[in-house]
């Protein structure tokens, strides 16, 4: 099954700030990502930084290329990204991880209670058809067991049936 989005980190002479952009990913609240780290020619030590990263944490992806800019960089991490959405992580501030994680989990969140609701108004709806159901079939057992054979009884019990189901 497929990440619900994938992470994008281009990658080039960070290698002083790049295990704390890793570990802010890695460590906000919602859990179901990927993160494709793409070393665009890093002439430093980014390239094994990432390496050893991935060998520790699954959901990390890394891809080394040849250096030629971060709108390159960024193209071959969406399409080697996996996830159902694709975030760029452009470094910088790292508490924009932090935000996108409480967006996802808030929206986790309403989900679940959509859901709930989801369900709440199928039982009920369910409960409303069958209502009228089980009344009419209460009247069809009503006349069949007052009514017995006498068809002048039926016919005056099928008329209150009938009256009774145009006031439904």
């Amino acid at each position: 099954m497929n990440p619900f989005f994938s992470i994008i980190v281009p990658i080039y002479k960070t290698e002083q700030y790049l295990p704390q952009c890793l570990d802010s990913i890695i460590s906000q609240g919602f859990g179901d990502f990927e993160i494709v780290a793409v070393d665009d020619g890093s002439p430093d030590l980014c390239g094994d930084i990432c390496d050893n990263y991935a060998k520790t944490d699954d959901r990390i992806k890394v891809i080394h290329k040849e250096n030629g800019g971060l709108a390159s960089a960024r193209r071959t991490g969406i399409k080697l990204a996996s996830g159902d959405y694709n975030v760029r992580f452009s470094g910088g501030t790292y508490r924009e991880i932090d935000e996108l994680a409480e967006v996802l989990n808030a929206t986790a969140s309403e989900l679940s209670c959509t859901e709930e609701l989801r369900r709440d108004l199928i039982s009920n709806v369910s409960h409303d058809l069958r209502t009228p159901l089980t009344i009419i079939r209460s009247y069809a057992e009503l006349i069949r067991d007052i009514s017995g054979p006498n068809e002048e009884k039926r016919k005056k019990h099928t008329e209150i049936i009938v009256n009774e189901a145009n006031n439904l």
